[in-house]
């Protein structure tokens, strides 16, 4: 059995140049691959600190004055925004710390948006309605040297959260529903009173 070879055309002259050049491209390429997809544990190996300064240069990240960083998963509908930590959020959202540990597992919550921690709350005045966004909060606008006891958090931890905002309302809006939802249950109730009284609703009643 004769053995076969691919056949493979010869090299003309100044196409070896050529060659080394795009072989040189390919590897700064590869390069540049590997030292991304290291320089991220590398710096998240050196701290919070570090792992925040290497993630504000990458693509899509933002990063607030205050150093909140954070990424838009999903834009959401319009650019209306909640006017302060006084409205009311409607949301659902996770937490996990820099190494992918879970914390907080995917969960409603439904209150005043000046109730969370510090870049919780600056988080939601950044979401429009139907939005997701990623975030990531230093340790000084989560709970610093001060976690939750009995936490997985530990002391000066990076807290990343995936926060979904289904709804907001101003507290005006909600004084209004509330006044509403009131004359509602009043008129109810006088309904109920008049339904009772002897005589109602009967023919001929006395």
């Amino acid at each position: 059995m004769s053995n076969s070879t691919v056949p493979i055309r010869p090299i003309k002259k100044g196409s070896t140049l050529r060659l080394g050049l795009a072989l040189g491209a390919l590897a700064l390429a590869a390069g540049g691959l590997a030292y991304w997809g290291t320089s991220k544990p590398v710096a998240m190996s050196k701290g919070g600190d570090a792992f925040l300064a290497w993630n504000t240069s990458q693509s899509g990240i933002i990063t607030t004055k205050t150093g909140l960083q954070y990424q838009v998963l999903k834009p959401g509908e319009g650019t209306e925004k909640p006017g302060g930590p006084s409205y009311l959020a409607d949301v659902t959202f996770e937490g996990k710390l820099l190494d992918g540990t879970l914390f907080q597992p995917k969960a409603p919550g439904q209150q005043e948006i000046g109730s969370y921690i510090p870049g919780f709350t600056e988080a939601l005045q950044l979401m429009p309605k139907g939005s997701t966004y990623r975030f990531w909060l230093p340790p000084k606008l989560g709970y610093g040297a001060s976690p939750p006891p009995g936490s997985k958090i530990p002391a000066n931890a990076v807290l990343v959260f995936d926060i979904e905002m289904r709804d907001f309302i101003s507290p005006e809006q909600l004084q209004q529903l509330m006044q509403q939802r009131q004359m509602m249950e009043q008129m109810q109730q006088g309904q109920q009173r008049g339904a009772g009284a002897p005589g109602q609703g009967r023919p001929g009643g006395r």
